[in-house]
């Protein structure tokens, strides 16, 4: 579970240097109990949660039933918020600025979902994304990526110049 209490199915979960924390807390990842810190990945999440579903309709067993739900309600929430600054998909949902290195696919993820689950609220959100994209972004998904890419690294090598002039380099 997040900080916000969502459930994500896919994370990459790290150690950081002391030093570092608080860069990648302002850059907006959280830092578990344990001290471990995550990324929560949008294209991850909903690969795997397409697969505990399409289980469960090959073998018609509810087991995962409570993870689909919690999974489902995470999307809910957090898919509207993929469009980073009404310019690109993000890859996280804890670094807006880090775009999706697949922007078409992040529409056609958040379709799949909206047919799976026939949810009026992420159908929307689908909808909504579909239209952003053929809009705004199909065509420059490349030029997108770069320009997302440049100001990420930028932002990154403004904390560490930071981090030096007061000697935490």
């Amino acid at each position: 579970m997040d900080n916000n209490g969502y459930y994500w199915l896919n994370e990459y979960v790290f150690k950081i240097a002391d030093k570092d924390e608080r860069l990648f807390s302002t850059l907006g990842m959280e830092k578990n109990e344990n001290g471990w810190w995550r990324a929560r990945v949008y294209n991850g999440h909903i690969h795997a949660l397409l697969a505990f579903m399409k289980y469960r309709e090959l073998t018609e067993s509810n087991q995962f039933d409570d993870v689909i739900e919690k999974s489902i309600a995470t999307m809910v929430h957090y898919l509207p918020l993929q469009i980073y600054r009404d310019q690109y998909f993000s890859y996280t949902a804890d670094i807006g600025r880090f775009p999706d290195y697949g922007q078409l696919r992040a529409v056609i993820l958040a379709e799949g979902l909206c047919n799976l689950t026939e949810r009026p609220d992420l159908c929307r959100s689908s909808q909504q994304m579909r239209v952003f994209y053929e809009e705004r972004v199909k065509g420059h998904d490349e030029a997108l990526y770069k320009v997302g890419m440049k100001s990420m690294s930028k932002y990154i090598r403004a904390w560490r110049k930071i981090d030096c002039l007061v000697g935490r380099c």
